[in-house]
Formats: C-alpha cells, sequence, structure tokens
C-alpha cells in the first residue's frame, strides 16, 4: 500500500461534531457583572495606554478624513514642522485624480489597497513609489480607488494638524 492509499486511514483530523463538542466541554462559565466590567476596563486601559517613550501611535479611529479634492480624501497622521513635511493616509475614490505637481523634497508613496496610475504606468497594492524632489510627475489616476500611504512636503492642508 502507499502512503497516499494510507493517507484516508491516517486522517488526523477531528469531526465538526467533536470539535463542537470539545468547545461545549471547555466553555468558561459567565463572569459574574462585576467583574466582567473589571476586565473590559483594564483591556480598554492597554488599549488606550500611551506607546512607549519616544514614539507616537496613531490609532486607526483617531483623526478626521479632510476632503481635499473631489473623491480624494485625506487623514494627516503626522507633521514635522522642522523638516515642513507630513506623514498622511490618502484615500481616493473610483474614478478620482491627483493633478500633476512638482516636489520641493522627495515624496515617499507606500500604496496599502487598490492602484493609482500615471499614464500607463501602475503602482499598485503592496508598491512603494518615490518622487524625487525637483520633479514633476503627471496627474496621477485610481479607476478603482486607492489607499495610499504618503510622505511628502507639508505643501497642502496646512490648516489641518493632528
Amino acid at each position: 500500500m502507499s502512503a497516499a492509499d494510507n493517507t484516508a486511514d491516517n486522517d488526523d483530523r477531528l469531526s465538526p461534531a467533536v470539535v463542537e463538542w470539545l468547545a461545549d466541554a471547555v466553555s468558561a462559565p459567565p463572569l459574574p457583572p462585576a467583574r466582567k466590567e473589571a476586565v473590559w476596563s483594564r483591556i480598554l486601559q492597554r488599549i488606550h495606554a500611551p506607546g512607549p517613550a519616544g514614539t507616537l501611535t496613531v490609532r486607526a479611529n483617531e483623526g478626521e478624513w479632510i476632503a481635499c479634492l473631489p473623491g480624494v480624501d485625506v487623514r494627516i497622521l503626522y507633521v514635522d514642522e522642522a523638516q515642513n513635511t507630513q506623514t498622511a493616509l490618502w484615500r481616493m475614490q473610483p474614478g478620482s485624480m491627483l493633478p500633476a505637481h512638482a516636489h520641493a523634497v522627495d515624496e515617499e508613496c507606500l500604496v496599502l489597497e487598490g492602484a493609482i496610475r500615471s499614464g500607463d504606468f501602475v503602482v499598485r497594492q503592496g508598491d512603494y513609489h518615490l518622487g524625487f524632489a525637483g520633479q514633476p510627475h503627471p496627474d496621477i489616476h485610481s479607476d478603482g480607488g486607492a489607499l495610499l500611504l504618503i510622505r511628502s512636503e507639508r505643501k497642502y492642508l496646512r490648516s489641518a494638524h493632528p
């Protein structure tokens, strides 16, 4: 008998009925309301606790989205006044466009979701793109929508500061 023929006889997976029975057998008893509240309180304290010294954490539910252009919203995560740069999330709706522009400093872009394009050049989810200082680039389009992490000069949205 080959190893392949023996596979079915040695299947170590548990049936769904056995898994359900085991889950029921090890279920914890419900916590008294006061204890449940204490546990939730500790969890929330840890979630909202400040990060390690010398760091900044912006939680997913913090900050506001600012309408920047038709179909384009920006959420500023960090501003470095000394360098005149900002790090922000840019959310592009399907069919939106960022007009051509040049950079006084390098502009870094990481595509988190979707894709963007300049002409026929496409940058997709997970791709990193760097626009060098002093170099203009053409319009940027997002046909299907995109979420971008961009670190750039603080040229736009000066009134928006986290």
